[in-house]
């Protein structure tokens, strides 16, 4: 979000700023801005489908720059979409650009696009990182170069919360007020990338991403500090004159931004050319940087905001009110709008109450610890109550937005990957998980109204077959209430096929390996989600119907649920029999599962190349990450060996966007079950998701194999990675082998693989070799 023209302006204005050197300090950051900043600005790779190990080393990185400064980071992080639903049509049109984007990189042009796991690897390092506190300037130089991270996985909740290495907290929406406020509150800066930061009125100031030099720390210890260039409202208002600071909030809403309707923006826009004529420099079009000054120059005419509305409402001449411009913040006052205000000057009012802080936040409890820690102050006011376990969770950072999105919204959007744009998107391979995920939220919304809760009344829901039905959409969300069965869209659809009210993906049979119960409301309509998925080289929404898996959960009581349940319900979504996964370590059951998965069910089908390197490339993570300083020679030169496979940072000659598909599609299987693993209270312990793929590394892979070698030639100098590989391998043969009956007629061979399937003591003895070495290194 931010206010159109406004970076521009500022930081083009040298004078608007304060040299400092950071130290010692407090410093609020916006997780969000923070992970698309740190990824998309240092040359990590994005047309293979992202090296998360490369952006783990740089996050590593960032903070031991902090801790070198004695800097106390407090990461705050967007959660599910605005309800009010005033920003969908800017999402929207982002979401459109990044398809042309993603596009563009599939062709070897350049474009930015955000791999698909960045969030998950960035919430995993940021609570999860221990490791050694090298020399500083030695990480700056060696940031592209493999860390040694060790992650602790969710295995329980109170885990999660004790275990964290940087607090960090999810909002139930977008962030950057929370974030304002609890700044606010400590009186310490912001580090963030968002132009609203330039009105939000701060004692601690602002700092924009790029004027944080965290790669540049200086000074000798222990007074090591950043150099950084500090923003303050009380200084651009000594800029313009010594202008009210109350004035700004006004300068944002007319200028417009993430929330101004288009109505309401086409009676400022006629409003513009008379209050702009003091800018110094020329320029056209909405939010340019004459504009802005221009904007500030005029205002800092007027005493107040109550002057300077008197006049807008005087050149308008009453102009009737044409729409919402704010936010709609539960809770926060609306000075002017019981009709003190009419027309345009209300609208515009009621926009700049955004920019009012609290003096006490609701993260401060939060981030406090101790025995006053709860999520209740964030989350209780949210449209649809979530059940307490899922607060802890949703503000751990330890359940994703599309859970909450599809709890409150019933809708979803789907993040565009570089791929095949002629072929329907990488998210289809995966529609049958998230239907089941969709079916276990609102399954258990509509079953909550009338009574019936406890994980002791689970049952096996009976096949039914496919009937057409046509259901009117109510548009309501219930809101305060759980009235999810008032909110049936769309039409119904033969079972087995995941979408209603859009053409079929290719590929038949999506979802046939979850039992195919649709959910209904309490009126006995469907229920649908609406997604957002790209269509050849259009956004498309189309209707996924919920399908509830064969064990019904319900939701309030889920957590208390056996494990046992719980693991059946995941592996049944999954088509995988436990026997086959339980030979190999927890942490790689899920990539296992979801690996034999997206074999069967993505289109094309994938070559035995591509999976053989995507298990080779689980291979090096298992080496990366059991990598010690001082290991032994012959690990060095595996690691070595890895390092030769990959494709050079931005080598884009020989894309094939074939593979980069296929393995879009292995990703956004994993993206699915990842959320649907959190929902189910993590009955697999998350893998190491940085470790687990680099695309760079696997498209080198497929390249070699297919111009001849074969797995144990590019091992034949790492033994250990080649024991590693036939025990992920085997393993993979028997998930297909052993596929449940309910995961569909998708039933493959055993590839070009020649011999049987080795034993599970054979599988547990290859992964103890490298256990066991890592212990004698100790």
């Amino acid at each position: 979000m931010g206010v159109h023209g406004l970076t521009s302006y500022v930081e083009g204005n040298r004078g608007l700023f304060q040299d400092v050197r950071f130290r010692d300090s407090r410093l609020v950051i916006d997780g969000c801005s923070l992970f698309f900043r740190l990824y998309l600005n240092h040359g990590l790779d994005q047309a293979h489908g992202g090296d998360y190990d490369a952006f783990a080393a740089l996050l590593s990185t960032f903070i031991s720059a902090l801790e070198a400064c004695n800097i106390q980071p407090y990461v705050v992080l967007d959660g599910g979409m605005d309800p009010s639903d005033k920003k969908l049509s800017t999402l929207r049109q982002r979401l459109q650009s990044k398809i042309q984007e993603a596009e563009s990189l599939s062709r070897g042009r350049h474009g930015s696009v955000l791999p698909l796991l960045t969030r998950h690897v960035f919430i995993q390092v940021q609570t999860h990182t221990d490791g050694p506190v090298q020399n500083t300037g030695e990480l700056i130089h060696t940031t592209l170069l493999l860390f040694h991270i060790t992650f602790f996985f969710f295995l329980s909740l109170p885990q999660v919360l004790s275990q964290r290495g940087v607090p960090l907290v999810q909002c139930p929406a977008e962030a950057d007020w929370e974030i304002a406020c609890l700044a606010n509150q400590w009186g310490c800066p912001v580090l963030t990338n968002d132009s609203d930061f330039y009105i939000f009125d701060l004692p601690g100031g602002y700092i924009p991403f790029r004027f944080f030099q965290w790669a540049s720390v200086s000074g000798s210890p222990p007074h090591h500090y950043i150099p950084a260039r500090r923003y303050t409202v009380s200084g651009m208002c000594q800029h313009f004159r010594g202008m009210n600071r109350e004035l700004l909030p006004l300068c944002a809403v007319l200028a417009g931004n993430d929330y101004t309707t288009k109505q309401t923006y086409k009676h400022i826009h006629t409003l513009l050319p008379q209050l702009t004529t003091g800018g110094k420099r020329g320029g056209r079009g909405r939010g340019s940087p004459s504009h802005i000054e221009g904007l500030l120059l005029w205002l800092s005419s007027f005493p107040g905001p109550e002057e300077a509305l008197e006049e807008v409402g005087r050149l308008t001449g009453g102009v009737e009110r044409g729409g919402g411009g704010g936010r709609g913040r539960g809770g926060r006052g609306r000075a002017g709008s019981g009709g003190e205000k009419s027309g345009l000057c209300s609208v515009l009012w009621s926009g700049m109450q955004e920019y009012h802080l609290t003096p006490q936040s609701r993260l401060s409890t939060w981030f406090s610890g101790g025995s006053s820690r709860s999520p209740e102050g964030l989350w209780t006011a949210t449209p649809c109550p979530l059940p307490e376990w899922l607060c802890w969770a949703a503000g751990s950072g330890a359940m994703a937005p599309l859970v909450l999105d599809v709890l409150e919204l019933r809708r979803v959007l789907l993040i565009p990957q570089v791929e095949n744009s002629r072929l329907p998107s990488s998210h289809c391979s995966a529609t049958a998980i998230r239907q089941a995920l969709y079916g276990i939220l609102l399954a258990n919304q509509e079953q909550g109204e009338r009574g019936e809760t406890g994980w002791g009344e689970c049952h096996r829901v009976q096949r039914q077959g496919g009937q057409e039905t046509q259901v009117e959409g109510q548009g309501e969300r219930g809101r305060g209430g759980r009235q999810w069965g008032k909110r049936g869209r769309g039409r119904g659809q033969k079972q087995g096929v995941g979408h209603a009210g859009a053409e079929p993906s290719s590929g038949s049979g999506q979802g046939e390996n979850i039992a195919p119960s649709a959910v209904e409301s309490d009126r006995g309509m469907s229920v649908f989600v609406e997604e957002y998925d790209r269509h050849n080289l259009n956004l498309r929404k189309c209707q996924v119907e919920p399908r509830t898996p064969g064990t019904i959960l319900h939701l309030e009581t889920l957590c208390q649920a056996p494990v046992s349940v719980r693991l059946g319900v995941l592996y049944d979504v999954l088509g995988v029999k436990e026997s086959s996964l339980s030979p190999l370590p927890p942490h790689l059951r899920l990539a296992l599962g979801v690996t034999g998965f997206w074999r069967r069910e993505a289109r094309p089908f994938p070559s035995l190349p591509q999976v053989q390197a995507l298990l080779l490339g689980m291979v090096h993570g298992e080496m990366a990450r059991n990598t010690h300083p001082g290991q032994n020679q012959n690990t060095a030169t595996e690691q070595n060996l890895w390092m030769k496979l990959r494709l050079r940072p931005g080598d884009r000659r020989g894309f094939d966007v074939g593979v980069a598909h296929s393995l879009s599609q292995w990703q956004a299987c994993l993206w699915s079950v990842l959320s649907l693993n959190q929902l189910l209270c993590l009955p697999l312990p998350e893998p190491d998701t940085a470790w687990l793929f680099s695309g760079s590394l696997v498209h080198g892979l497929v390249g070699r194999l297919r111009g001849g070698c074969s797995p144990e030639s590019v091992l034949a100098a790492a033994p250990l990675s080649g024991h590693i590989y036939r025990s992920l391998l085997a393993a993979l043969e028997d998930c297909m082998l052993n596929t449940l009956p309910s995961s569909g007629r998708r039933k493959r061979g055993r590839g070009g693989e020649k011999g049987g399937a080795p034993s599970s003591q054979e599988i547990n003895n290859r992964f103890a070799l490298l256990m066991t070495e890592e212990e004698d290194e100790e």
